[in-house]
C-alpha cells in the first residue's frame, strides 16, 4: 500500500524534529529530500550531520560538491594600489612648478588640486597654504576659496571672522559669489554683528549680476526680518529707514512703529502705561529726529498687541525691560486720518492686517544659504 500525502508530511516532520535535536542521520536524510531544489539548505543540513559525527554525511558532501582543483580556481586579482590619473597628475605638477615660481593663478590652481585631490593626494592643509599665497597676491578665486575653508573649518580651525575678511576682499573686486557670501555673514551674524540692511546691500549687488542664490537669500532675509520685527524691538539706527508713498514709516520695506526705548520718567509701572508716544508716520517728531541725527535713541517694532518693550532703569549700565501700553502720536493720528487709514477704536493688529505687505509662504521657512562652489582651473596657467 503506497504512502499517503499526510503520512509523507508526518515523516518529514519527524525527520525535522530529530534533526533539530542533533540527530546526524536525520539531518542527512532530510538533506537528501531537499537536494537539489534547495541545495543551500541541503548542504547546511549535511554539514550539521558531519559535525555531529555522522561520517557518511561528509562523503555525501564531497560527492555532491566536489572541491575544485587548483587549476580550476581563478586566482584573486591583486588589489590595485591607489593611483592617480596620469593626466590629472601631469597637470597638477605643471601647476605646482608654476606655483613655486610665484604665479598667483598657478598657486590658486594647485590649491584647488589639493582641496579636491586632483592629481595629488587630497590635503586641506596644502589647499589652505596655496590658496593663501595666491589670495595675498589678490587672486579673487583664491580669496573666496580660502574664505570657504575658514567657514567650513577645513584645513584651518573654523573662523567666521577670517572668513568675512577674505569674502570682503573678494567682494571689493566685484565677484558675485563673494558678495552673496558676505551678505550671508551679515544676514546670519556669523563673523560680524547681524545687520539686515548691510546683508541686503551685498545680496542686491550679487543679484544684479544674476546670482540666483543671492535673489533667494533676499526673500529669505526679508522673511526673517519681518518675523524679528513682529516679535521684538530692533535698534532703529542700524536698518534702512524710508517713508512709504502713503506716508508711513518703513524699515527694510516693512511698516513699523518707532518709539524711544529708554523711558525713565513719565512711566506708571502699576498701570503699565507711559506718557511717551509711538509713531507710525513721517510726523514732525520723526522729521526732527532724522534732521538732528538722533535715530540711535529709537527702536522699531511691528508687534500688533500694542505692548512696547521699554527700559525703565535709572542705572546707566543696567537694563530693566518691561512691557507697557503706549498711545499713538497725535500728529500721526491726524496724518493717518487724512489718508483714510485711521478709525476709532484704532488697532495695530487691524492696521498691519490691512496695510502690511505679506510674505509668500514659500519664503517663510527658507533659510539663507552661503555658496560653496568649486572653481576648477581651465589651464590658464599651464
Amino acid at each position: 500500500m503506497g504512502m499517503t500525502k499526510n503520512s509523507g508530511i508526518s515523516a518529514v516532520s519527524a525527520l525535522a524534529s530529530a534533526a533539530l535535536h542533533g540527530d546526524g542521520k536525520a539531518c542527512c536524510r532530510l538533506a537528501l529530500i531537499f537536494f537539489p531544489k534547495n541545495d543551500a539548505l541541503a548542504r547546511a543540513l549535511l554539514e550539521r550531520a558531519a559535525r555531529s559525527g555522522y561520517v557518511k554525511a561528509q562523503r555525501i558532501i564531497e560527492r555532491l560538491w566536489p572541491p575544485l582543483s587548483p587549476a580550476h580556481i581563478s586566482p584573486k586579482p591583486p588589489t590595485p594600489s591607489p593611483t592617480l590619473p596620469a593626466k590629472d597628475e601631469q597637470r597638477a605638477m605643471k601647476y605646482r612648478d608654476a606655483a613655486e615660481q610665484g604665479n598667483a593663478a598657478a598657486q590658486r590652481a594647485f590649491g584647488w588640486c589639493c582641496e579636491f585631490g586632483k592629481g595629488v593626494t587630497l590635503s586641506f592643509d596644502d589647499a589652505v597654504k596655496w590658496y593663501r599665497k595666491s589670495a595675498e597676491q589678490g587672486n579673487v578665486l583664491a580669496q573666496i576659496s580660502l574664505g570657504n575653508l575658514y567657514r567650513e573649518g577645513k584645513g584651518v580651525p573654523l573662523d567666521y571672522r577670517r572668513c568675512v575678511a577674505w569674502y570682503r576682499k573678494a567682494s571689493a573686486q566685484g565677484h558675485a559669489d563673494a558678495q552673496c557670501n558676505l551678505g550671508w555673514c551679515y544676514g546670519t551674524g556669523n563673523g560680524v554683528l547681524k545687520n539686515t540692511s548691510t546683508a541686503l546691500k551685498w545680496y542686491e549687488q550679487s543679484a544684479r549680476q544674476g546670482h540666483a542664490t543671492a535673489r533667494d537669500n533676499i526673500h529669505a532675509l526679508q522673511a526673517a526680518f519681518a518675523h524679528e520685527l513682529q516679535t521684538s524691538a530692533i535698534p532703529f539706527n542700524d536698518e534702512r529707514f524710508s517713508i512709504a508713498p502713503d506716508g508711513t514709516i518703513e524699515l527694510n520695506s516693512r511698516k513699523c512703529c518707532i518709539y524711544i526705548r529708554n523711558q525713565r520718567r513719565d512711566v506708571d509701572l502699576q498701570k503699565r502705561t507711559t506718557k511717551y508716544r509711538y509713531h507710525l508716520c513721517n510726523c514732525r517728531t520723526i522729521q526732527e529726529m532724522v534732521a538732528d541725527g538722533r535715530k540711535d535713541r529709537y527702536v522699531a517694532t511691528a508687534r500688533d498687541d500694542s505692548l512696547f518693550e521699554v527700559d525703565v532703569n535709572d542705572h546707566p549700565t543696567r537694563n530693566r525691560l518691561v512691557e507697557l501700553n503706549m498711545q499713538l502720536c497725535q500728529n500721526c493720528r491726524e496724518l493717518l486720518r487724512q489718508r483714510g487709514m485711521y478709525q476709532e477704536p484704532f488697532s495695530l493688529k487691524d492696521f498691519y492686517a490691512k496695510h502690511q505687505s505679506s510674505i509668500p509662504e514659500m519664503f517663510l521657512k527658507k533659510r539663507q544659504e552661503a555658496v560653496t562652489r568649486a572653481y576648477p582651473p581651465d589651464g590658464e596657467c599651464v
